[in-house]
């Protein structure tokens, strides 16, 4: 007849009978192995992950890139071109977006001329293709009126899989 297993009582250093430490020990050992097996796994698939898929010909194979928009055409502040300075209107805003790797997003800091401090955007994640779908942001301005803003981003290259942050350009709010 096969001998039923009962449930002990805890002890009192917190385990379960005199063999409690060990069980304890090995299921922490047996932990670690399994991350550690784990690892390279997680490692290739980040790597697989760098891959831009185009979708409906969205992408196409594009570098890495991001840039910030004014919503009434009026031109874009972009890390393929730094540097720039665009005007946006009072009360109008801006429109965030890039090709960065899959699943990460991009974070656009902000900080404004004769002000403390940073204000720090944070977009949705890149979809497949590694395109993060347009944000509207505004309106502006921030602070002042008129104020000059300066922009840079910070994002994953998704061809080297490095993190960057790119100083973008100034927008003139007034």
């Amino acid at each position: 007849m096969a001998r039923s297993r009962q449930a002990t009582r805890p002890t009192a250093d917190g385990t379960h009978g005199r063999h409690g430490k060990r069980k304890l020990v090995m299921a922490a050992l047996a932990s670690m192995l399994l991350s550690l097996v784990a690892l390279p796994f997680s490692t290739a698939s980040a790597q697989a992950s760098a891959t831009c898929k185009p979708i409906g010909g969205v992408n196409g194979g594009q570098a890495t890139h991001v840039w910030v928009g004014g919503l009434d055409n009026n031109g874009v502040i972009a890390s393929t071109s730094p540097g720039g300075t665009i005007h946006v209107p009072f009360g109008h805003g801006v429109y965030l977006t890039g090709v960065v790797l899959n699943g990460t997003n991009i974070v656009f800091h902000v900080t404004v001329q004769g002000a403390n401090g940073q204000l720090d955007l944070g977009t949705a994640n890149a979809n497949s293709n590694c395109v993060v779908n347009q944000e509207n942001f505004g309106p502006l301005p921030l602070v002042f009126e008129p104020e000059v803003e300066s922009w840079s981003a910070t994002y994953t290259d998704w061809q080297s899989g490095r993190q960057v942050t790119t100083f973008l350009g100034t927008i003139d709010v007034s």
